[in-house]
């Protein structure tokens, strides 16, 4: 799992389990079943899409967690 992944999901875990919720349960079973690298586009859009209903703050917080 990457490290973005990783911190998205603590992000969403403390923040906004309402739409993270779906999204935690869907990457569990990619990496319980092997399949995170097949997944991880339409993971990718969901963040995002979860990201946007949050609100501008996380958004701002999705942009910092995406630098490298």
């Amino acid at each position: 799992m990457s490290l973005r992944t990783c911190h998205y999901a603590a992000l969403q875990a403390c923040c906004g389990t309402l739409h993270a919720a779906p999204w935690l349960t869907k990457l569990a079973y990619a990496v319980i079943q092997g399949k995170l690298e097949e997944r991880q586009d339409q993971l990718a859009r969901e963040a995002v899409n979860n990201m946007e209903k949050l609100g501008p703050t996380f958004i701002k917080l999705g942009q910092i967690l995406s630098i490298r």
